[in-house]
């Protein structure tokens, strides 16, 4: 169920487009869907062609286009941009969103495979989308990355994801500064927990008690859920004087809390 009131719809399908990776469920999905509500055609990628093909389905005929793609591979994610372009023309936005959950240990334990396979969605993947997709951003464009707050705030067993979520940020603040002359502005969102099939699976049996400790320390007494996010997607897309920042929403849990 959305927490959030309905955003203001723009109407009819019009000329602006959006590209979202990670879009076959959470937050790609909810932003994707936020997308369309406000007029934009949407190209949305993501690895899981069927799962992707199903959500497609549910939202307006015509609004969206699925693409299954891989985005660590350059070739794919170059072809999904291209497919995009054909289809829309110019993008308007870039959701660079698609990630991995992290392996759950200490540094000193986590193994050279679980860190390369890590950073290599979480930080290539999101670098292989963007040197794909912001070329073909209109002048004017917005860039949207997918951070975690784990990019802000340390936790324990959790080292090489946050590696991942903080090189976003930096990422993110260079790409800022490297794509001024454009007038394209990028910004970054920082989830705390969010109520997603990948928390649930990162926590498994233990999700329903995580989730309500969560709760228990955050101001607003809930955790996100995927349209929390989305609404912050869409207002750093539309909002035209906000460049180069981190918006953090988790209700106010890291104030107090840990990072999840």
């Amino acid at each position: 169920m959305t927490s959030q009131p309905p955003l203001p719809s723009t109407g009819a399908v019009g000329s602006r487009s959006a590209l979202v990776t990670g879009a076959a469920s959470g937050i790609g999905f909810a932003s994707s869907a936020a997308f369309v509500q406000r007029g934009y055609r949407v190209a949305m990628l993501d690895r899981d062609a069927d799962r992707l093909a199903t959500v497609a389905r549910s939202l307006p005929a015509g609004s969206v286009r699925p693409i299954a793609c891989d985005i660590t591979d350059d070739a794919a994610t170059a072809a999904a941009v291209a497919e995009c372009i054909d289809a829309f023309g110019p993008l308007d936005v870039v959701h660079a969103n698609a990630g991995i959950s992290w392996p759950d240990a200490p540094v000193t334990e986590t193994s050279v495979e679980a860190t390369r396979g890590t950073l290599e969605v979480n930080v290539g993947g999101i670098v292989t989308t963007l040197r794909n997709a912001v070329p073909a951003l209109r002048d004017g464009g917005a860039v949207v990355i997918t951070s975690s707050i784990a990019g802000i705030k340390a936790r324990p067993m959790g080292g090489i994801y946050a590696a991942s979520k903080f090189g976003l940020i930096g990422l993110g603040r260079a790409l800022t500064l490297e794509v001024a002359p454009r007038r394209i502005r990028v910004n970054m969102v920082c989830p705390g927990a969010v109520r997603t099939e990948l928390f649930t699976r990162v926590f498994g049996d233990q999700a329903d008690a995580v989730i309500a400790e969560i709760a228990a320390q955050t101001p607003l007494g809930r955790i996100a859920e995927p349209e929390d996010v989305a609404a912050a997607v869409v207002f750093l897309a539309e909002s035209a004087h906000v460049n180069g920042t981190t918006l953090v929403i988790d209700g106010g849990e890291s104030l107090i809390g840990h990072a999840v």
